[in-house]
């Protein structure tokens, strides 16, 4: 693998400035105004069952507290207890030009938690006998660039080297996560960094990467024979039957979507045109929660992936300090032990992702010894002073764990 020099670290650390410079000038050229904030007026919900008629009332007033405080144009969210969907709920406005009220059936990026709904479909190919995770993976591509040492397994647990997003000039604003450009295959995709140097030998380190995931997509497509889009119809939306899950295009129906929004407490600007067909696999999903957490359960549901399967995807590939914030990596979920989620001594082990995209937050997590899943989702991107889908989702857990 070709080794940075320091001039070479030089210049992308200069690049880095120079771009986040850009980005921030860009960001305060946007007008901003003042949206309304009455979240208890602008409601909509979806019980599925009456026996828990305390814990929604809570959850809900948690839910618009969040809001109201952090200057959320809207947030959606839904649960399961015992395996069985409880409840379904938005409040706010998925449109503030328009004033629209947020519903439960509304659709909203999901952004990284693409990845676990990719690990599912790979999971899948692997039970079928499709794909074998552990082969390098040019015996599906042929001569991709070091795909001798690359495997799928590498690819969707983040330690086969791939980079992630950069400061690119060749766009505007000068970073690729706001990327505004169509590709029309996953193989036209991949030339964004095909030819860039790896990071580190496979496998022997740890670098979240969303292209290692449109990668990824690209070996189940040559594996299977199928489109990326096919696949996740056929492996998932038709297994499940959704309705309001999909890949976001171009040629996306928007009239369920909700409208996405950068903001900062009460001030609001509409967040920045881009297109998402350059991470499809890892960031280009869109859903709502209500079908983000019956995709969740499918984690211990035997009869759509096997046992083995199962363990591919929760068991961390990498050691606690290779991974930092993320320590608990498997292959497209996270696994955690967390005592805070029942404010006592005794932990509770989840597996979840959380996903940032431009105007989107989301977050889905798991709690399999008591068929809990919670699915949170925000049209405002992520905010460092603030709530997070991530926190809100925990706090549901926690008032569910509790009840």
């Amino acid at each position: 693998v070709p080794q940075s020099s320091t001039s070479h670290h030089l210049l992308n650390s200069l690049r880095s400035r120079i771009g986040a410079v850009c980005v921030s000038l860009s960001d305060s050229a946007s007008v901003q105004k003042t949206f309304p904030s009455n979240h208890e007026k602008f409601v909509d919900h979806q019980y599925v069952s009456n026996t828990h008629d305390e814990l929604i009332h809570v959850v809900t007033s948690v839910l618009q507290k969040a809001a109201k405080e952090h200057g959320l144009p809207s947030i959606s969210a839904s649960f399961s207890i015992d395996q069985s969907h409880v409840w379904s709920g938005a409040i706010g406005l998925a449109n503030i030009e328009t004033v629209r009220t947020a519903k439960v059936t509304d659709v909203c990026r999901t952004g990284s938690v693409s990845k676990a709904i990719t690990a599912f479909i790979a999971a899948r190919l692997f039970d079928q006998g499709v794909i074998d995770l552990d082969e390098p993976i040019n015996q599906y591509l042929g001569n991709y660039p070091s795909g001798d040492r690359i495997t799928a397994r590498m690819l969707g647990s983040h330690t086969a080297g791939i980079r992630h997003y950069q400061y690119s000039f060749g766009i505007w604003p000068p970073n690729e996560f706001f990327m505004n450009r169509q590709f029309n295959t996953v193989e036209e995709s991949l030339k964004i960094f095909a030819q860039d140097d790896l990071l580190f030998e496979p496998g022997t380190g740890f670098n979240y990467s969303s292209y290692g995931y449109s990668l990824l997509s690209f070996v189940l497509e040559e594996a299977s024979g199928k489109s990326f889009p096919q696949l996740v119809n056929a492996e998932l939306v038709d297994w499940l039957q959704l309705t309001h899950t999909r890949l976001d295009t171009v040629t996306l129906d928007n009239h369920d979507q909700v409208q996405y929004y950068e903001a900062k407490g009460d001030k609001w600007r509409l967040a920045r045109p881009v297109n998402l067909s350059s991470k499809l696999a890892g960031g280009g999903i869109v859903s709502n929660p209500t079908e983000l957490v019956r995709i969740g359960l499918l984690l211990d549901d035997e009869r759509y992936i096997s046992r083995q399967a199962r363990e591919i995807l929760i068991t961390p590939t990498t050691k606690d300090y290779d991974a930092g914030a993320l320590a608990g990596y498997g292959l497209g979920w996270i696994t955690n032990e967390k005592k805070k989620l029942l404010n006592r001594d005794k932990s509770v082990t989840s597996h979840s992702h959380a996903g940032s995209s431009v105007g989107a937050d989301s977050n889905l997590i798991v709690i399999p010894d008591f068929g809990i899943a919670v699915a949170v989702q925000i049209n405002r991107t992520p905010q460092s002073d603030g709530t997070s889908a991530e926190s809100l989702s925990d706090k549901i857990v926690q008032l569910i764990l509790s009840a």
